[in-house]
């Protein structure tokens, strides 16, 4: 058994250092930043995605109402975040909201 006047000197050291890894631990890594090409690329793969289901189910079905409104949402954020949204039609930014 450990003698009382190590514990009592280890255990100050001891907490502080369970403090110090519970807080790495749990701290947040900050979010990579968006740029625009990444927001084209989410607005290309909601759109095809859309389509797909479109394609697939009909224009009328449940999946296609939610995959239009995946595209609208991610229209939304990306014109937020740069106020400029994509358009895949025609291949270019618009800084008009839809």
């Amino acid at each position: 058994m450990m003698d009382r006047s190590i514990t009592r000197r280890l255990a100050p050291s001891f907490l502080a250092c369970a403090g110090a890894a519970a807080m790495l631990t749990f701290t947040a890594v900050p979010a990579r930043a968006e740029n625009p090409d990444g927001c084209r690329a989410k607005i290309e793969r909601a759109e095809a995605r859309y389509d797909a289901a479109v394609y697939r189910f009909g224009r009328d079905s449940a999946l296609a109402d939610k995959k239009r409104y995946k595209v609208n949402s991610v229209r939304a954020y990306c014109y937020r975040l740069f106020g400029e949204g994509w358009d895949s039609r025609g291949s270019r930014w618009h800084r008009e909201h839809w």
